[in-house]
């Protein structure tokens, strides 16, 4: 099976707790390597694999097996991108990073945007983000970037609206986006929107997630959203095969796409 934009979330757990973070609070879990296998039994090329958290350099273990995988199954992934708060590394996690980037084109983006600058400040991790900038700036990446930089790039403010965010009241929200707008250049158009998941051959077009758990779920949502849909739809890769969880997930997704559209007078294609 092809998955054109697989996306896994291979820990809930982070070393920061930004305010504005629609995940909700952190949870220290990570992705049993195990959920790999049964996802790699039926995934055998992936268009952009998306390693996503919490902090995903936290759940080491399950990157070293996830890069086992890909050279022992021989897994074909066109891209791989992991964005990382900055506050985790290691010989060991750089070690991880390059075979990611010897098996595939590794994006690598570091978060410097105000809202984790600000977290950053707070717990006093602002030297060791910056060294580790420097150390990965200058270790042979050759697809490393800072996101979401606040003095010369750009950051969403609407985004800190959506989902669940942790402990953002509309007082504080107002506080952080006037300090915003007085320092730094400020995006505030967010299109909202999710492309249709559909399966034509054995190709799967679209987003799929699967959680830390193992679960097949929609993308970009709050940890307590996730866990509410995977408990209504139990589709989860270690109760039935990989490919079935796909597929029940599509067919789902597609159904609830059918409605939508017939709401608004108009038929689906």
């Amino acid at each position: 099976m092809y998955v054109e934009n697989l996306h896994l979330q291979v820990t809930r757990n982070c070393t920061l707790e930004c305010e504005h973070c629609m995940r909700g609070d952190r949870e220290r879990v990570n992705m049993n390597p195990v959920i790999l296998d049964e996802i790699f039994k039926d995934v055998k090329k992936v268009g952009m694999l998306l390693l996503t958290g919490g902090e995903p350099l936290i759940a080491i273990q399950t990157l070293e097996h996830l890069v086992y995988l890909l050279k022992t199954k021989q897994v074909r992934v066109n891209k791989i991108t992991l964005v990382t708060n900055g506050t985790i590394l290691s010989d060991r996690v750089l070690r991880v990073l390059h075979e990611l980037q010897d098996n595939s084109y590794l994006i690598l983006r570091m978060s410097t945007n105000i809202f984790h600058n600000l977290e950053l400040h707070k717990k006093n991790l602002e030297s060791i983000r910056d060294k580790n900038l420097k150390v990965i700036s200058n270790d042979g990446f050759y697809n490393f970037s800072e996101y979401g930089q606040d003095k010369i790039g750009r950051f969403p403010i609407g985004l800190i609206n959506l989902g669940r965010t942790r402990t953002l009241t509309p007082e504080r929200l107002a506080e952080i986006n006037a300090f915003a707008k007085s320092k730094y250049i400020i995006n505030t158009f967010v299109k909202e929107g999710h492309p249709n998941t559909r399966i034509t051959n054995n190709k799967v077009e679209g987003n799929i997630t699967v959680d830390v758990y193992g679960n097949i779920v929609s993308y970009g949502q709050s940890f307590e959203d996730e866990d509410k849909e995977a408990y209504e739809t139990g589709l989860n890769v270690m109760e039935m095969s990989c490919e079935e969880a796909i597929r029940a997930f599509v067919d789902r997704h597609t159904q609830e796409t059918k409605n939508a559209w017939l709401k608004l007078g108009i038929s689906y294609e």
